[in-house]
């Protein structure tokens, strides 16, 4: 009967193992470096992001983000249409991130998305200060 449980539970492993989805890397990298991640409420936030395509085929990124802040790119194209990357190749953009008019001071984290046309993605964070206009009124 012990024989019996183990092969049990080996069959059960094989068969959530098979079951489970493969997780493939993705075939693209991205690196993101701030360029104004320190902004007041009327400002935007600038970041410069590389995509590498490091697959055998020509790619096209979108670019996304979960937060309630607009996002826009530069060249606008990169943002709407996404960045089309040949194999072994690079291309860089920069991403603006506009706050809602309602949004406290104090740092801020985002997450930037970039999915390739073969449904891989890559999320990153990004982090954003918003700063204090440095106004406050007297007596009130």
């Amino acid at each position: 009967m012990v024989v019996n449980m183990n092969n049990r539970y080996i069959l059960i492993l094989l068969a959530v193992l098979l079951i489970l989805p493969a997780v493939n890397a993705a075939d693209f990298s991205v690196s993101i470096e701030p360029v104004k991640d320190s902004i007041y409420i009327t400002e935007s936030a600038l970041f410069n992001v590389t995509i590498t395509n490091e697959g055998s085929t020509t790619e096209t990124y979108k670019l996304s983000s979960d937060a309630t802040w607009d996002l826009m790119s530069d060249p606008l194209p990169d943002y709407y249409s996404g960045m089309k990357i040949s194999p072994n190749g690079s291309k860089s953009t920069i991403l603006k991130f506009s706050p809602p008019t309602k949004v406290s001071t104090g740092a801020k984290r985002l997450n930037l998305n970039v999915e390739s046309e073969q449904e891989q993605k890559i999320t990153l964070p990004i982090t954003i200060y918003i700063k204090a206009t440095g106004y406050s009124p007297q007596g009130y």
